[in-house]
């Protein structure tokens, strides 16, 4: 796995790949938020924010979307910072 091996940027190229060819898959909100991680290791919060807002808007009883809501508010500050 990629991401375990702290490979960030094909970690998140691979996750975009599924969200990008996927979306009516039922892995497609676990693939945002690993995306929005991914964004987020790499220092890029402002492109981790719309991933999941996608998931929390649209897939709203994901599993992963509490978690989703918690790494926004994480985020949300470094953001307004920039």
């Amino acid at each position: 796995c990629l991401e375990g091996q702290s490979q960030w940027a094909a970690a998140l190229e691979a996750y975009l790949r599924v969200v990008a060819l996927y979306p009516a898959e039922t892995f497609y909100p676990e693939a945002l938020l690993r995306g929005a991680l991914m964004y987020s290791a790499l220092d890029q919060p402002a492109k981790a924010l719309p991933l999941l807002t996608e998931l929390i808007n649209d897939y709203p009883a994901a599993d992963c979307a509490p978690q989703a809501i918690a790494e926004r508010k994480r985020l949300a500050p470094a953001v307004t910072a920039e």
